[in-house]
């Protein structure tokens, strides 16, 4: 009776320590608010540390960006022109095999260097959020898509200084002073 006893304690104190080690998938949806969190505070060190390595980020306002140092390079040139205030508000959330799925809504604004703007943009997120070695959820693969959607791109092949292009125009026919689209979040 004593080892029946044994074995099911074994048992159950080995299902407590099994179950209680397995990650929390409400704490993935954290992810999303720290991406927020530190593209308003332009904190490189934390939007890196909210990605995984190999992250692929896909976003309708400029080229996709792969891996964690292209995302840190991309927002390190755009933070030296651009002050956003970015929220990711989650509205479902749920597990998939070894991921987590997070979508919601973004609302965003953005104000230049030069003190134009602030400019509003609203949309939607997608986000694959994988476990990491240490334990923390990272951005895996994301979409940021704005409606109506917004452009990078420019016509300025030369310098931009706040709204306007002080170089040549790209071909394309666009006029030196056109107005430069800057980079959204």
């Amino acid at each position: 009776m004593n080892r029946i006893k044994m074995a099911l304690s074994l048992t159950i104190l080995i299902c407590m320590c099994a179950c209680s080690s397995k990650p929390n998938v409400e704490t993935a949806r954290a992810v999303s608010g720290q991406i927020s969190n530190a593209l308003s505070s332009q904190d490189l060190g934390k939007l890196k540390a909210s990605m995984t390595d190999d992250v692929l980020l896909i976003r309708d306002a400029g080229p996709d960006l792969s891996g964690r140092d292209a995302v840190a390079a991309k927002y390190a040139a755009a933070f030296k022109n651009n002050g956003y205030d970015v929220v990711f508000s989650s509205i479902s959330l749920e597990a998939a095999g070894e991921v987590v799925i997070d979508h919601g809504k973004i609302t965003a604004s953005l104000k230049t260097a030069s003190g134009k703007g602030p400019e509003l943009a609203s949309g939607q997120y997608f986000h694959v959020l994988r476990l990491q070695r240490d334990g923390n959820w990272g951005l895996w693969r994301g979409t940021w898509k704005y409606a109506p959607p917004v452009a990078e791109a420019s016509c300025c092949t030369g310098v931009q200084i706040g709204d306007s292009c002080v170089a040549e125009p790209a071909s394309g026919g666009c006029p030196a002073d056109h107005p430069i689209r800057v980079l959204k979040p």
